[in-house]
């Protein structure tokens, strides 16, 4: 999973020529709480002036979980992970995430809906609002650096009952756009969650 994030304890190390160090790397695992951080560098994703915000890697969430795959086993911590990124927008300035944090935005918000027991992903899109990859040379367009700003629609099928459509922005805001009876062979049937 990668984020991008700005914290202004490393304001001057981020616009300065010397970088990221290695001590950097571990302040910056310890101040995520995400588990190990494989690499963080200074990145800049101004399309016009410059922007300067801080990409980390973590390696420990990779693939959250693939299309298809259904999960009855391991929820509560894929949940807790997701609290962890939400819990990001009140000590960071979080800029994005990528489809793997987005994933454990919407479990989370989810788990903030149902008792989930059971939880399958059922399609997934991303939208790129914006792509830097022919602005920039030194990064390819599959990665957060070239579309940090995005736009991620999952669905899921929750405890093999209700079916839903959740809305994730890269900068965190996850919203509900429609949940479903599942499983309806006569037609759709729009279900109310309550929050």
């Amino acid at each position: 999973m990668e984020i991008l994030f700005v914290n202004e304890k490393f304001d001057d190390v981020i616009h300065s020529d010397g970088g990221l160090s290695e001590q950097n790397r571990k302040e910056i695992e310890e101040l995520l709480g995400l588990g190990s951080v494989e690499k963080v560098k200074e990145v800049n994703i101004g399309p016009g002036a410059d922007l300067f915000v801080i990409l980390a890697s973590i390696n420990a969430i990779v693939n959250v979980f693939l299309i298809g795959d259904r999960l009855v086993k391991g929820i509560d911590g894929w949940i807790e992970i997701g609290k962890k990124i939400k819990s990001l927008w009140k000590t960071e300035r979080l800029v994005s995430v990528d489809k793997d944090g987005a994933s454990l935005l919407a479990i989370e918000y989810l788990a903030s809906l149902e008792n989930i027991t059971s939880l399958e992903k059922v399609n997934e899109q991303e939208i790129n609002i914006v792509k830097l990859n022919g602005l920039f040379n030194d990064r390819q367009p599959n990665e957060l650096i070239s579309k940090p700003h995005g736009y991620f629609v999952q669905s899921y099928v929750v405890n093999d009952e209700k079916f839903y459509i959740i809305g994730i922005k890269s900068s965190g805001e996850v919203n509900l756009i429609k949940c479903f009876e599942y499983g309806n062979p006569y037609g759709l049937t729009e279900l109310k969650p309550e929050k």
